[in-house]
């Protein structure tokens, strides 16, 4: 027993106790379940991948945190004058994360979309390419192309140059073999993981969760939404919705920043299903008509939408440039 003051004081230590009880129930826990499940994973019969599941929501604090309204005032007027400074993501594109106020806020979930080879992969790319280079940690679930092709497109974006035949650097083009190496040893010195042997939505939360668990995860990019499996619920638009629900709630949860891409249809809308917009914090569009190429900003919680600006693409380097 202590006689400690009322305050923050008291607070914290009553939150610290709060954490020392719920890791040590966890534990329990677990050892409960292990127990119960031994004879399934003596004879081979337990489902591992529901195991681990289970495992990881008994180690989750599910207690419900409110912050009391007086203290939520006190942080808004706080950041109404600029006392606090607000910690932006960004996208790479600079009129982009100005149309953010900055950039993208943690606990936010951002959508690229685009017509099949539309760019929204390089976005997703050039994205976290400029979040590393500002300190950031990223997680980076390739979906459709292997580490070593994200790896090759991050350095591409880097250097500003194209990968070309071996043969072709031992003449002319050494210099530009330089500075691509030099962008991929600048990467193994950033905090980047790519996870590319993944394609089911629980995997994806649980890995996300680990590294989150690892301060390793500010910025997660999804690439992209209709290749993740979810066979949970039946009705693929039923699917993605709460495909996309889920992301939301991975990143609000975690404050954390959670960018993906999305396909669009032939006629011009977020393809599958509506509930892809509805769940986003911001939607952008990467439209391309005749010869031109240009960003849209279909939705923008904290800002303005419907603005555009115009872009050229160069796939050889995977990147989005700005017209000015």
């Amino acid at each position: 027993t202590m006689n400690v003051a009322s305050g923050k004081v008291c607070q914290d230590m009553a939150d610290d106790y709060r954490k020392h009880l719920h890791r040590t129930k966890a534990y329990r826990d677990v050892l409960t379940l292990m127990e119960k499940e031994e004879p399934n994973l003596r004879t081979g019969k337990t489902n591992l991948k529901e195991l681990s599941e289970t495992i990881m929501s008994l180690t989750e604090d599910k207690t419900t945190k409110i912050t009391p309204v007086k203290d939520l005032i006190i942080e808004v007027v706080d950041e109404m004058e600029g006392k606090v400074e607000k910690e932006c993501f960004y996208t790479g594109l600079l009129k982009l994360d100005r149309a953010f106020k900055g950039g993208v806020h943690k606990g936010e979930l951002i959508t690229f979309a685009s017509e099949t080879g539309g760019g929204k992969s390089i976005e997703l790319v050039q994205a976290s390419v400029a979040n590393l280079l500002e300190g950031k940690s990223v997680v980076f679930f390739s979906l459709e192309m292997s580490a070593k092709d994200i790896l090759t497109r991050m350095a591409c974006n880097m250097s500003g140059y194209e990968i070309r035949e071996p043969e072709d650097y031992k003449n002319a083009n050494q210099h530009e073999l330089m500075k691509i190496n030099a962008a991929l040893l600048q990467l193994s010195k950033l905090p980047l993981n790519i996870v590319d042997d993944v394609d089911d939505l629980q995997d994806i939360l649980s890995i996300s969760k680990r590294f989150i668990g690892e301060n390793k995860a500010d910025v997660i990019a999804v690439d992209y939404i209709q290749i993740i499996s979810y066979d949970k619920i039946e009705g693929r638009e039923a699917q993605i919705s709460e495909i996309t629900r889920r992301l939301k709630v991975l990143a609000q949860k975690n404050k954390v920043v959670v960018m993906t891409a999305s396909q669009l249809n032939d006629e011009g809308k977020l393809r599958e299903s509506r509930a892809i917009g509805q769940h986003s914090n911001q939607v952008v569009y990467i439209e391309h008509i005749k010869d031109k190429s240009r960003i849209v900003v279909k939705k923008n919680r904290r800002g303005v939408k419907n603005y555009s600006f115009e872009i050229k693409m160069r796939g050889e380097i995977s990147k989005l440039e700005e017209v000015y």
